[in-house]
């Protein structure tokens, strides 16, 4: 199973749209989602069992009469494993999105030593941010984006760790 982590963040510079720090609104996200996966919009729509044209309409930018729901946007980033709408929204919101779902190709080790790497990369950026003895907005956000990511890390180690005790017998 995976889940995930939002961390609203303060406005960047005074800029209110969290949305134009990853330059892509929600709409664009769907629209690049469908027409980037292999095969384009009729293979997508095929995988999701929906009607290539029908699809199309979904995600086009100029059409006001068919919508995406809310599902078909989570089927559509499954299928696709294009996390881009996903991201789109939290930033929406003033957010990131964080991926912490277990990647079964790696072993603990791995995952501990990648877990490792982010905990250094907090350090540099708590280290950055206090040199001068002030820090700035996008300093803390640096700070907290790097946080969330050893957050995730840790997470991915736990479920790794998880999935491998016994399974509890069947009643």
């Amino acid at each position: 199973m995976k889940s995930s982590v939002v961390r609203t963040f303060p406005p960047i510079n005074g800029n209110d749209s969290p949305a134009a720090a990853i330059g892509l609104d929600i709409a664009d996200a769907a629209y690049h989602t469908a027409h980037g996966f292999p095969g384009g919009v009729p293979a997508l729509a095929q995988r999701m069992g929906m009607s290539q044209n029908t699809l199309a309409h979904k995600v086009s930018l100029h059409n006001e009469t068919h919508h995406l729901t809310l599902r078909e946007a989570v089927t559509m980033q499954e299928v696709s494993q294009d996390k881009r709408i996903a991201q789109a929204m939290c930033a929406a919101l003033g957010g990131v999105f964080l991926d912490l779902g277990c990647d079964r190709k790696h072993t603990t080790m791995e995952q501990v030593m990648h877990m490792a790497a982010e905990f250094g990369d907090v350090l540099g950026s708590v280290n950055a941010a206090v040199a001068d003895g002030q820090v700035t907005p996008n300093e803390m956000q640096d700070c907290e984006r790097q946080a969330a990511e050893l957050m995730a890390a840790l997470n991915a180690v736990l479920t790794q760790v998880r999935s491998m005790m016994p399974k509890a017998p069947q009643a």
